[in-house]
């Protein structure tokens, strides 16, 4: 049987190569924050007025949850189970989370003094723990697609093509070439408007068509 159908042969399930390229977007969609978080620092220190030794002991501290977040999450995602599947609430959540979090991250400079660094430390940790959801599923739900030794490189080259190139390589290009010209080449708060709108977005188109290619 091609690979282009679903199928179960001998011991190993099989999904449809358009199931596997779809389902790689999440990883993509999880990655287009992961893109953006490199610019939050510019962000911590020329807008919201943070010294680079603060935004530099903040993201070293919400690095210390990392090893209470992972083990959560696995425990967690061992147990859950909906009637709309394992995996896909979880995409659809995390991202919405996602979201959230990058709204709060980049609206600091709202707020002053103490809280300032609260709300950022917060919202440091809050943006780990729902990245880290949605980068998990990215690992766990593939067995669950295709368990298919042939298969499985199909999910790297889906991967490499949409991540590598699509968000990284391209991202530079349109930072560099697209959105910081119109800024006048700095990073200011109406850089940070349309380039983060793009990201949300994008982010949520990507993990909607990952949502249909995953059947879990």
């Amino acid at each position: 049987m091609s690979q282009n159908q679903s199928s179960t042969t001998g011991n190993y399930h099989r999904a449809k190569q358009w199931e596997i390229a779809f389902f790689s977007l999440n990883n993509s969609a999880t990655n287009l924050y992961l893109f953006a978080f490199g610019f939050l620092t510019y962000y911590a220190t020329g807008i919201a007025g943070f010294t680079t030794l603060v935004v530099g002991n903040l993201l070293g501290a919400a690095r210390l949850f990392d090893g209470f977040i992972d083990p959560t999450i696995g425990v967690i995602m061992d147990r859950f189970n909906t009637r709309w599947g394992k995996f896909r609430p979880l995409m659809i959540a995390s991202n919405i989370g996602l979201v959230l979090s990058f709204l709060l991250l980049f609206s600091t400079h709202r707020f002053e003094g103490a809280l300032q660094t609260v709300v950022f430390l917060i919202a440091l940790i809050f943006h780990k723990i729902v990245y880290s959801f949605q980068q998990t599923v990215t690992k766990a739900a593939q067995p669950a697609l295709t368990n298919d030794p042939s298969q499985r490189p199909l999910f790297s080259i889906y991967d490499t093509v949409f991540s590598s190139i699509g968000v990284f390589a391209l991202g530079q290009v349109v930072v560099s070439n697209f959105l910081s010209p119109r800024h006048g080449g700095e990073f200011n708060q109406a850089f940070y408007t349309e380039f983060l709108g793009g990201v949300m977005i994008l982010s949520a188109i990507l993990t909607t068509l990952a949502v249909f290619g995953n059947r879990r």
